[in-house]
């Protein structure tokens, strides 16, 4: 005899993430991953596209949030002499990082001074107002961060 058949359908949209991943749709992916492991393939996917594309600044941003290497990143950047785009990163990165671990933010906090000099030599020759407007940001990161600053050091 003829008999019926239910079907029962759960977890139907698992996969979906994947689906709008590989079709380069990075936020209607990120809305459909259910674990942080998801959401980092996207982030590093998505970053690794806009640094492609040349988007350097939303790249850093992108990057920040992942859990892709530290260094890895960094180098990235530095091959590509994206200086801005790496201090954007650095800076983001800062804000992912557990304030436990103090030898990885002083080093990143060292490295940023030295970007922020660096900056600020950069910008005398382009007159007071940028030279100006560089000091303010450095003093309001060395306020900020000074806690994961080495005074010797720095």
């Amino acid at each position: 005899g003829r008999g019926v058949l239910r079907l029962l359908v759960r977890h139907e949209d698992r996969h979906v993430w994947r689906l709008h991943l590989e079709a380069g749709d990075y936020e209607a992916a990120l809305s459909y991953c259910s674990d942080l492991s998801q959401r980092d393939r996207v982030l590093t996917a998505q970053a690794d596209h806009e640094f492609e594309r040349g988007a350097f600044e939303l790249a850093a941003l992108k990057y920040a949030k992942t859990r892709r290497s530290f260094e890895a990143v960094a180098l990235r950047f530095l091959r590509a002499e994206q200086r801005a785009a790496l201090q954007t990163f650095l800076l983001h990165k800062l804000d992912a990082i557990d304030e436990r671990d103090t030898p990885q933010l002083t080093m990143i906090c060292t490295w940023l001074c030295e970007m922020y000099l660096h900056a600020i030599d950069a910008a005398r020759g382009a007159g007071a107002e940028g030279e100006a407007s560089v000091a303010r940001e450095f003093r309001t990161f060395l306020t900020d961060r000074q806690k994961h600053l080495n005074r010797g050091t720095t």
